[in-house]
């Protein structure tokens, strides 16, 4: 006959103890007794098991609450970065309708075939600016460049696809007829450079008054009649040239300049400009 080994034994043994300690514990008048004993006997280590999954579980509750936060933050930040968007572009649709609207006014759509742009760009040892349409919009070399109320700003001198650089009035590229309100002058209005613009070709008898405006003329067919292009800033004349000379003050404040019509289908003729300066020095 085979026993048991110790070790088998002692296994079963345990497991008796243990079902009677249950029974003791939960079907006998011992029981809340032996409650009480085994409760104070593991409290301190009940205690220990207890706050240590207490914080394991609170934090990873901080940590779900933190990555919850950051996901948050970023959709907000998203957000706002879309309501920025938004609100940039609503700015510069709304200013841009003040710009048409100002053009509209003038009833400057009923006289002509605008395009307007915006400019992004200057050159000031040349005089020009850059624009922000070209080619693809119809514009093409020599359309003239004007603002919403009327000031004429320069001419179109080279065109790409979608963009255009504009030459203004005071480079010294340009040279175009003009009128003296409130006299019978006119002549030739001349780029300088540097922003600066004469005005040429009139007879030395004609009285120009400080301030005065100074407006572009059909003739050259360079630039529409009517467009105002400065005032009179200085008049130099004497006894011995036939013709006075002015300085004008450009009417336009070139860093202020952001939005510009171009008037499409209007071209200069350089062979007709030329004619007319010869004529004008014949005479």
């Amino acid at each position: 006959m085979k026993f048991p080994k110790i070790k088998s034994f002692n296994i079963y043994f345990a497991l008796l103890a243990g079902v009677f300690f249950v029974a003791a514990m939960n079907f006998t008048v011992l029981g809340p007794i032996v409650k009480n004993f085994v409760y104070t006997a593991t409290q301190p280590a009940q205690k220990m098991t207890w706050g240590l999954g207490a914080r394991i579980s609170g934090g990873l509750r901080d940590l779900s609450s933190v990555q919850n936060a950051l996901k948050e933050n970023q959709d907000l930040r998203a957000t706002i970065d879309r309501l920025r968007a938004d609100s940039s572009r609503i700015g510069e649709l709304e200013k841009e309708n003040e710009t048409l609207k100002e053009a509209l006014n003038l009833g400057l759509d009923k006289e002509y075939d605008l395009r307007m742009a915006e400019t992004f760009g200057m050159d000031m040892l040349s005089d020009s600016l850059i624009i922000d349409k070209g080619a693809d919009d119809m514009i093409e070399v020599g359309f003239p460049v004007v603002t919403s109320d009327k000031v004429v700003v320069g001419r179109i001198s080279k065109v790409y696809n979608n963009f255009s650089k504009v030459d203004l009035i005071s480079s010294k590229n340009m040279a175009f007829d003009v009128n003296v309100s409130g006299s019978d002058a006119n002549g030739l209005a001349r780029g300088l450079g540097g922003l600066g613009l004469m005005l040429d070709l009139v007879p030395k008898e004609i009285e120009m008054k400080l301030g005065a405006p100074v407006t572009t003329s059909a003739l050259g067919g360079i630039f529409p009649d009517g467009f105002l292009v400065g005032t009179i800033e200085s008049v130099d004349k004497n006894d011995v040239e036939t013709f006075q000379v002015a300085k004008i003050k450009p009417a336009f404040e070139i860093e202020k300049i952001k939005e510009v019509f171009i008037i499409i289908g209007y071209k200069f003729k350089e062979d007709q400009t030329k004619s007319v300066d010869k004529a004008r020095k014949i005479n």
